[in-house]
Parts: C-alpha cells; structure tokens; sequence
C-alpha cells in the first residue's frame, strides 16, 4: 500500500460547514473587499484614470471654422496577484474509531481548516483598513486627527470629525460621506452617542444605547449623515494549539475609516478600496481535500485557496485618536 493517497476533493462537506451552528465571529471581509474572479494568478490591467469623463470644457460651442474643441482620455495601468494559501488538519484512524459515537471527526477537523483560512481573510482586510501608514504614503491629508478622544463625551466633536472626513473624501474622490461607507468599532457606539455636541444637533426619544445594533446602525448613518455605518466587532483565538482559549478582538477602537463604497463584478473598471482577486482555475472559494497517511495511520483535512488584496487607498481615508 502506498505511503500517500490521491487527495480527494470533498464536495460533500461544503453545505455542511456553512449550516454549522457553533459560535463564531461573523465575517465581513467580502462585504468590504467583495470577490473578483479571475481567470490569472496576477496581471496588468489598462486602467481608465480617475474623473476624466466629468471635465467640464471651457468652450463647448462650435467654432468659426465650423469645428469643436477636443479631447482625449487618459488610461493608465493598475495589476493584481494572488496568492497560495491553505491549511491542514489532522486526526488518529484509530481515536476516530473510539470517538466516532460521540463526534464526526472529518466534519470537526475540516471544518477547522476552513474556518482558520477565512480567519485568515478577515484578517488580511481588517490590517488593510486599519494601515495608518498605507492611508499616510498614498496622501499624508488623508489621516485625520478626531477632536478628543470619544470617551470625553465634552469635548469630542462626532459631527465636527465627520465632516473634516467629509471634505477629504470630496477632494480625494469627489463622494461627500452621504455616498461614502465607514467602519466604526463597536466599543465607540456609546461614547458616540453620549457626545455632547453630537446630541445637541440630535432629538431622539429612544434609549440608543440599549438598542439593537441595527439600529444604533441606522442612528449614526442619519445623525452623522453618512451613506452607509457598519459597527465592526469580531474576536479570534490567539492561543496556539491545544492550548487554553485567549480571544483577542480583531478591530481597534483607536481609528474610523471612510471610504468609496465597494465595487463588484469582475472588473477592475470601476474605482475600489478593497478587492478580493480569485484565482478560478483552482478554484471558486476554498477547495477541500481529504486524504490518509498510512505511515501513521492518520487522514489529513486540507482547505485551501488562491487569493489577493488589491489595495487603493487613493478611495479611503482615516479618522486616528478616536480612543486611548
């Protein structure tokens, strides 16, 4: 018998895994770098530069000579790449035997490997909206400093920061924050809502605080004016393995990001913060395999994918100073 078997491809742990009912950190990297299919592993791309079908001309009356004025378009080059990623797990043919009455050791082990490669993805999206130094390289006026730290329910200005993001957002990428998205951190909701400045513009007969997060949601989208808020939360376990539990959160409390809302569509026309490049002739999401090791008598649970971030911070920008 062979060392090694040909991995096999478990379609059939697909639906089962996203039907699992265990607790888990709800993930949004795909809503704010949604999935771009690509045939190609990387690529250059000709690129329509930004704001030039809305130039408005001097002159667009016909000429003496019978003429019009003209122009051209300007087009420029942008790229992409992904890259490998993946993860195993792995389980003793015999503790399967023992354990088989009480838990499914291929769905448990699987589902590990699946949930540590989109942990992955969370993660990658959330250090890339959060990289002051990324906003700082693309343009230094694009990081702004909030007027106090919100916890100073006196003297923090919510409206007055908002519209300081408001004008950079206008002048990097010509959306005021009424057709922009923003990220704000759970833990702020509070010290947001308590501002004194901000409830002084705000006449609402609701307990805020105490509602649900849906609401507190569409609360600060009206009283801040803004195209669409999402409050970020999410928790991982920064322990290794077989070690005791140590949650960690993914999001600081210390900075809000503004940004274009994201493009969809497997294109790269459209202007983007944050998209996600997928390599389809591996595969369309995660590919998951199984195979034994018979040497020790083990099976291995593969997940893994091709992927990228395609990054342009030229569509975002940063509020820093918003907690200690």
């Amino acid at each position: 018998m062979p060392v090694t078997s040909k991995p096999q491809l478990r379609h059939d742990l697909h639906t089962v895994m996203d039907e699992d009912i265990g607790i888990k950190t709800p993930l949004i990297n795909g809503l704010l770098a949604p999935e771009m299919k690509t045939k190609h592993k990387s690529a250059s791309v000709p690129v329509k530069k930004a704001g030039e079908t809305e130039k408005i001309a001097e002159d667009t009356r016909r000429n003496k000579n019978g003429s019009f004025n003209r122009s051209t378009i300007g087009y420029g080059e942008d790229s992409y790449y992904t890259e490998f990623f993946g993860h195993e797990t792995q389980f003793d043919m015999i503790e399967k035997l023992e354990l088989d009455e009480y838990f499914d050791l291929e769905f448990d082990h699987m589902q590990a490997a699946m949930q540590i490669i989109k942990l992955g993805r969370e993660r990658r999206v959330i250090s890339a909206v959060q990289n002051e130094a990324a906003y700082t390289t693309n343009n230094a006026a694009s990081v702004i400093d909030a007027e106090d730290v919100y916890a100073n329910h006196a003297t923090s200005d919510p409206v007055k920061d908002f519209k300081a993001l408001s004008d950079q957002t206008y002048a990097q990428f010509g959306l005021k924050k009424d057709m922009c998205w923003c990220t704000i951190q759970v833990d702020l909701v509070d010290d947001i809502i308590q501002a004194e400045k901000l409830k002084a513009t705000s006449v609402y007969t609701s307990d805020m605080q105490a509602a649900s997060r849906q609401r507190q949601e569409q609360y600060l989208k009206d009283v801040l004016k803004v195209g669409r808020v999402i409050l970020v939360d999410g928790r991982y376990n920064a322990s290794g393995i077989n070690q005791e539990v140590n949650w960690q959160q993914f999001w600081s409390d210390t900075s809000i990001s503004m940004f274009a809302p994201p493009s969809t569509g497997n294109t790269l026309k459209t202007p983007s913060f944050l998209r996600q490049p997928v390599y389809t002739k591996y595969a369309n999401d995660l590919k998951l395999e199984s195979y034994p090791e018979w040497t020790h008598r083990q099976m291995v649970m593969a997940a893994s994918e091709y992927r990228g971030l395609k990054q342009d911070y030229k569509y975002a920008v940063m509020l820093k100073g918003t907690a200690a």
